[in-house]
């Protein structure tokens, strides 16, 4: 009964969304040339391209700001961009109810909102990946074919999968995924958007163009774009976009040679925060670029070596005294925390591992243990017991994050058992996605692995971030190359005693500066050199003229 009222006449529409027709014979869902009723997603009336200043934007990726008025900064809204009604709920219940002026000049550049590729890169927290779920829902809606969205790790394509699925799932827009051994029951073809790492992705690219079904395909995302610069796995990502950048371009000049129905192309978008060369990117993939440097919480760049604390620029800015004396924490990571809580904020800390996450939690927490239940004869392991008080904790809030978790389906963890009380917790990949779910209320101090994004609906008020590395010594490392150093100029910094000397290159102040390149060099070494090196590439050259080949070990000083 179901089939044949499928078969007897055009479907209804759902709810905010577009009428789809069902699949093609054989399982790919293939619409041929049908059109929505309207555009998915179409700049307002009012909000042309005639807006931007002096034309489009240059190949640099520099744009031209709309400059907006106040009285048209409605046109800013969703709701002004003509989403599907459930969606826009959505994101109004998430908070998002207005666009960045950005991210609608980079919707609004070149014929991106026609099929045309794109490059972008913008700060982290910026709002890129908003701009790529606008450009999956409106293709998707309106010629009918699959998105893939690809991420570089499991557990963060696993929480954008069910991020999506929630966005979208109202709209009639089946979201599923590929990732590690997990594959969604039924055929790739029953689904329209697929989020996979690059391994999967690779494997699914391959099927459809062994089974020439490449034309059910209408666009590729790729977040963390930079990570075609991998030395492990971005040769698959390079040959991923290769494949799909050849077939569409083959399979168009036969068609066209053949005067058949011009196949769409997949239109790719790649989008990320820390891309050096953004026009080579754009040209090898036929793509418009567009770069920003906008974010929306303004961040103050610190580093702490030993005890002096200098700013980006590498100017120091005052002496740290650590306030607490802990076993262990020659870094004063827990003295920093302790610096930035009472004062009212949070803070938010990336470890190295995910043990090291755990490990640090628990010293966090049981210090603001001890300064809750401080005595006399505790008193001699702090420096300056009169500054010192104890953490003020919201302990319904925490009360309230404890609960949720023990009625989790895997429990309350046994090690944020102990930290959570104290405003402390921890998230990494080994953690079930119900627990990074949990409301955050209360916490003043939360630990991630560096590799493991945040979840999309975890917002913390961060007031203080810190990346704890203390790789160099701990794998006793005799010379590192450093990446993505940030430093202004060219100099050098020597931590005392058997510590490290680090040398830096990068640009100008008045240069953007995503990335830079540096050493760091046991100091029993540079005591034996003659002069300091003269010279940063990819080889470390000294004095004498001699060069040092050294393996790249991706190692970030603390940073604040």
């Amino acid at each position: 009964m179901g089939s044949s009222s499928r078969a007897g006449g055009a479907r209804r529409p759902r709810r905010g969304g577009l009428a789809r027709s069902p699949p093609a014979p054989g399982g790919c869902s293939h619409f041929g040339s049908a059109a929505p009723a309207r555009p998915v997603l179409s700049p307002p009336p009012g909000l042309e391209r005639s807006l931007w200043g002096s034309g489009s934007p240059s190949r640099s990726g520099r744009c031209q700001q709309m400059n907006i008025p106040d009285d048209q900064a409605d046109k800013l809204l969703l709701a002004s961009w003509g989403l599907p009604e459930v969606v826009l709920e959505k994101y109004h219940s998430l908070g998002v109810v207005h666009m960045f002026e950005w991210q609608a000049e980079c919707l609004m550049l070149g014929q991106v909102l026609e099929g045309k590729n794109l490059v972008y890169s913008a700060p982290t927290s910026a709002g890129k990946t908003l701009v790529a779920e606008l450009l999956i829902l409106k293709r998707v809606l309106e010629t009918h074919k699959k998105a893939l969205f690809i991420l570089p790790f499991v557990s963060v394509a696993k929480e954008k999968k069910y991020y999506l699925q929630t966005l979208f799932q109202e709209v009639g827009v089946r979201v599923e995924g590929y990732m590690g051994s997990t594959s969604p029951a039924g055929r790739f073809s029953a689904l329209d958007v697929a989020v996979c790492t690059i391994e999967r992705a690779n494997g699914l690219i391959n099927r459809l163009i062994e089974e020439n079904k490449m034309d059910s395909l209408g666009m590729v995302v790729v977040d963390e774009l930079h990570m075609l610069g991998d030395s492990h796995r971005g040769y698959l990502l390079e040959l991923l976009l290769t494949k799909v950048r050849f077939v569409t371009e083959k399979v168009a000049k036969r068609q066209t040679k053949e005067n058949s129905p011009v196949f769409d192309s997949i239109q790719i978008i790649g989008m990320s925060a820390t891309l050096p060369n953004l026009g080579l990117l754009a040209s090898w993939l036929n793509a418009e670029l567009y770069h920003t440097d906008f974010r929306p919480v303004p961040l103050m760049e610190w580093v702490k070596i030993g005890h002096n604390i200098y700013d980006s620029s590498m100017k120091l800015v005052r002496e740290f005294q650590p306030m607490l004396q802990v076993k262990g924490d020659e870094d004063h990571v827990v003295s920093l925390c302790y610096e930035t809580i009472r004062d009212g904020h949070s803070v938010l800390l990336f470890c190295p591992s995910k043990n090291w996450c755990e490990k640090l939690a628990d010293i966090i927490a049981r210090e603001f243990y001890n300064l809750q239940h401080w005595s006399l004869q505790q008193a001699e392991r702090f420096t300056k017991t009169s500054a010192l008080s104890p953490v003020a904790l919201d302990k319904e809030g925490i009360e309230e994050v404890m609960d949720q978790l023990r009625r989790s389906p895997s429990g309350l963890d046994s090690v944020l058992q102990r930290t959570l009380p104290w405003g402390v917790a921890f998230h990494h990949a080994a953690i079930p996605f119900s627990k990074t779910t949990t409301s955050q209320n209360g916490l003043e101090i939360w630990l991630t692995n560096k590799e493991q994004k945040m979840n999309q609906n975890v917002k913390i008020p961060k007031h203080r971030t810190a990346i704890v590395a203390q790789d160099l010594s701990r794998y006793h490392i005799d010379i590192a190359a450093l990446s993505e150093t940030r430093r202004v100029g060219e100099g050098h910094l020597r931590e005392g005693g058997n510590g490290y000397t680090f040398f830096w290159k990068g640009k100008p102040a008045s240069h953007r500066r995503i990335h830079g390149v540096g050493f760091a060099i046991k100091n029993l070494l540079v005591n034996r050199l003659t002069e300091f090196p003269v010279s940063i590439n990819e080889c470390l050259q000294l004095a004498n003229k001699s060069f040092a080949t050294i393996i790249s070990a991706n190692v970030q000083s603390t940073t604040l």
